[in-house]
């Protein structure tokens, strides 16, 4: 039997916010995966056969962790981000996808917000969506990743985007495909354009601030 919990209307504010509904987790130190979350009335999770599919804003809590299984397939709406105030644990052991529903959908992706957040990529390849953070964000670790297509839904940065006070972050062995590469603080961790369809050399930079 599904469970029910409260849904809340999402403000719509400068630096990433969305318009649309969120669902917020408890706050209570829980875990949740994807697959968790698709037996929760109202947490705009649905499985779809092997793929989740994401048609709401998700905000994870401060004290709680979101995390994604090896080789899930978890397909974003159109406009639909997932605001990280928490524990981002994406760290998958072969592979994990991130991508879109539809062929004209346009996700967000990933909002790492606060100084609390803390998010971990790994084996993860990212499709027409990205990684922002705001504020004093110390904790993004992006490795043997790869973004394809960006579609600066997020921001048009790049398809990673830190804040300007987010050192400590790194991105390392990760490739980008299509579109700007990372970037940090309005600068490119990257000096060269990525091609059309040609891989840049992995990324490893680590993220040092101002």
């Amino acid at each position: 039997m599904k469970k029910y919990f409260t849904l809340v209307a999402a403000i719509a504010l400068a630096g990433g916010f969305s318009a649309s509904a969120s669902y917020v987790t408890q706050g209570d130190k829980s875990l949740y995966t994807f697959e968790s979350l698709s037996q929760i009335e109202g947490s705009g999770v649905t499985k779809v056969g092997d793929a989740y599919h994401v048609t709401d804003d998700i905000e994870i809590a401060a004290t709680d962790t979101l995390r994604i299984s090896d080789n899930a397939t978890v397909l974003l709406g159109n406009n639909v981000q997932i605001k990280a105030l928490g524990y981002t644990d994406f760290r998958a052991a072969n592979k994990a996808t991130i991508s879109r529903i539809g062929d004209t959908d346009e996700p967000k992706g990933i909002y790492v917000f606060g100084e609390d957040a803390v998010a971990l990529f790994d084996h993860i390849t990212m499709q027409y969506c990205g990684i922002r953070s705001y504020g004093n964000v110390t904790g993004i670790i992006v490795n043997n990743c790869r973004f394809l297509y960006y579609n600066s839904a997020l921001t048009s940065s790049g398809c990673i985007t830190l804040g300007s006070a987010s050192s400590g972050n790194a991105i390392t062995n990760s490739h980008f495909f299509s579109h700007r590469s990372c970037r940090s603080d309005g600068e490119q961790m990257l000096l060269r354009e990525l091609q059309h369809r040609e891989f840049k050399p992995p990324c490893n930079q680590p993220y040092r601030g101002r």
